[in-house]
């Protein structure tokens, strides 16, 4: 007799004991798919210091497969799971649910982003998964990016850029989950190499690229990028860097300077002391010596509009990738002083933070059906003086 037929009937929506031995150790609704080992090392430490914490139960829901030998399958704590098997404790707290895969899906990545963002690497696959699966119902492509971007609560935009990281070689997946390659660099490889029909000499020269790319210096990564955007998609590392010369001869401005008798022997003098190359000496000990500059360097003032993507999935690592896009975009727009948008600011829980806290002060909701109208203070005021009664603001 199997596990699954031998199994207790558990009580559903109510925290109950579960035996290890009913519950599946793989799971096809858990978003959490890397780094396990970790998580579990920590998880194991924490029981064995403090004890388990019966107040934070796992998720389980009826095994879907009704072959299984098992009764249940997780949806979210496979982590705390394998802690205890691996401490030999007999039985976990769970909440037993009646979820199809949607839900499931859907409450796993909920219950996850609490924790820990959901790695690159995983949240690529999952976006995959469910493109796959719109695509194999017959929609069309754009109905399929509509369908997964509501699926995951994004924008369409994110959508088609999670589904063009699906081709990314795993290698480069992981280098994304290190940090070691960021997801522009990233856009810009799988872009760059987009028309490439064989898949294995995509991923092979994916790989080049990123490796290329890796031996820049960080102030020449923006114009490495724009050069494979600007390249064939088979180009090598060294069509890059020739490109890459080009991009940087086109905005470069000549300026002739007339040297007084001597003056050429003291510049050299001064770039030989500081140890600048031939190549680039005499510009650069022109540039220092007269001064050449912008009379008045631009900045920004403001806030910047909060990306979507980051409304949608915000979290610390969103907020601090949003704040390196919003600098770049200023560089590239040749803005001397980049700010940070006020982005600092950012809180998805307070989107309208000064309205929020003086009707919070007077024990009102704000009302967001004036959000659309929000500078039309009249009707403002005139909707939280027919509520505070004679309270006085």
């Amino acid at each position: 007799m199997s596990r699954k037929s031998e199994g207790q009937e558990h009580p559903k929506g109510e925290i109950v004991k579960v035996k290890l031995s009913e519950i599946d150790p793989k799971s096809t609704v858990n978003v959490h798919l890397s780094g396990i080992e970790e998580s579990v090392d920590k998880v194991k430490s924490s029981i064995k210091k403090y004890g388990y914490w019966s107040e934070f139960p796992i998720v389980l829901r009826p095994h879907p497969d009704p072959q299984s030998e098992f009764a249940y399958e997780n949806v979210s704590g496979q982590c705390r799971i394998e802690a205890c098997r691996q401490l030999d404790i007999e039985k976990i707290p769970a909440i037993i649910v009646d979820w199809n895969d949607d839900e499931a899906l859907q409450r796993s990545l909920s219950e996850n982003d609490k924790r820990t963002p959901l790695s690159f690497s995983d949240y690529t696959y999952w976006m995959e998964k469910k493109y796959n699966e719109f695509r194999d119902q017959g929609c069309t492509a754009g109905e399929v990016y509509k369908k997964t971007a509501e699926f995951w609560n994004m924008s369409v935009a994110e959508a088609k850029r999670y589904h063009r990281f699906g081709s990314l070689p795993e290698s480069l997946k992981k280098k994304i989950d290190q940090k070691a390659l960021l997801e522009d660099a990233a856009d810009a490889i799988v872009k760059s190499s987009d028309s490439i029909a064989d898949e294995e000499e995509k991923k092979k020269v994916m790989e080049e690229k990123a490796a290329w790319l890796g031996e820049k210096e960080k102030k020449d990564k923006i114009i490495a990028r724009k050069a494979m955007l600007e390249s064939e998609s088979n180009a090598t590392p060294e069509d890059l860097d020739k490109k890459m010369e080009e991009l940087g001869n086109s905005g470069k401005t000549l300026i002739k300077v007339e040297l007084k008798e001597g003056d050429d022997l003291k510049l050299k003098k001064w770039g030989a002391d500081r140890g600048l190359p031939n190549k680039t000496r005499l510009s650069a000990i022109a540039g220092q010596l007269l001064n050449i500059s912008p009379k008045i360097l631009t900045t920004t003032v403001g806030s910047y509009p909060i990306p979507e993507w980051l409304a949608a999935a915000p979290s610390k690592q969103a907020l601090i990738d949003a704040t390196r896009v919003l600098f770049d975009t200023q560089r590239q727009a040749g803005i001397d002083l980049p700010t940070d948008g006020e982005l600092y600011r950012f809180d998805v829980n307070h989107p309208v933070p000064l309205l929020d806290f003086t009707f919070a002060r007077h024990g009102y909701s704000f009302p967001k059906c004036f959000l659309k109208n929000v500078f039309d203070f009249s009707t403002l005021l005139d909707c939280m003086d027919s509520r505070r009664g004679s309270k006085g603001i």
